[in-house]
């Protein structure tokens, strides 16, 4: 995402309001202020955030690094809490004359402000990166984004057709992911003709990326395990583990062979 995104959706566009819970979505968000602080110095930014958030010219309203739920329970048990962060949040932008909000991920909580935002205040530009994944649950949600946003901005190009299908406004951005990667691992190449073939010897190179939240990794870690050993009885591998920031490999217990 860039400046000009926002300056399209204000031309006076002065305080953005940035919105985020989960550790990726943190980080991602911290990166886009960063860069907007370089390029537009004026502008002002408020929201929910994090770790990466607190490092940055945001002004916080609140640090969201325990509030990262994931589940209907999960929700249920913490429902007040978000409730009333709703009202809260939803106060905070009025109050700080807010131009443009941009959503990242988050989709429990921030397609339910969205929901309400557009409502109270429909002249407020709603922009969402990283929309929820209505196609793998919850389809019901590609409605919401397209009466209650503006924009989304998505990462995944498969998402693009049903987007248009839609009639979401959306664009494809490219993940902050790849960029990271390209410049820790310059060695990499996307060429689909370097995989090494099944009659050689080298190892095929797989990449798990087990999540951002406790309780998604828990949940995952099993299927990934069996996954992987399944895998490793076929053909040889070698796995790598992508850690959010802020994990140890301690905290996946995810048990692979190569």
């Amino acid at each position: 995402m860039t400046t000009n995104s926002l300056s399209q959706a204000s031309s006076n566009t002065r305080h953005i309001v940035v919105i985020c819970g989960e550790p990726s979505g943190d980080v991602y968000a911290a990166q886009w202020i960063k860069h907007w602080h370089q390029h537009q110095p004026d502008w002002q930014f408020f929201g929910l955030g994090g770790h990466h958030c607190a490092h940055t010219p945001m002004h916080l309203w609140q640090r969201m690094d325990q509030l990262s739920i994931m589940g209907f329970w999960q929700y249920v048990r913490n429902r007040s809490v978000f409730h009333r962060l709703l009202g809260q949040t939803l106060s905070n932008i009025k109050a700080c004359q807010a131009t443009a909000v941009v959503l990242v991920d988050y989709g429990g909580f921030n397609l339910a402000l969205a929901q309400q935002l557009h409502l109270a205040h429909p002249g407020i530009p709603i922009l969402y990166a990283i929309p929820p994944k209505w196609w793998a649950w919850g389809k019901w949600r590609h409605a919401r984004l397209r009466q209650d946003t503006h924009h989304v901005f998505s990462f995944l190009p498969f998402e693009a057709v049903d987007l248009a299908h839609h009639k979401i406004n959306h664009t494809i951005v490219n993940h902050p992911l790849i960029e990271t990667i390209a410049s820790s691992c310059p060695t990499l190449t996307h060429d689909a003709q370097s995989l090494p073939s099944a009659s050689t010897n080298e190892p095929f190179r797989l990449t798990c990326m087990p999540g951002s939240r406790p309780q998604e990794i828990q949940g995952l870690s099993k299927i990934l395990s069996h996954a992987l050993t399944l895998t490793a009885q076929t053909i040889a591998i070698e796995v790598s583990i992508i850690l959010a920031p802020g994990q140890s490999p301690a905290t996946i217990p995810i048990q692979s062979t190569s």
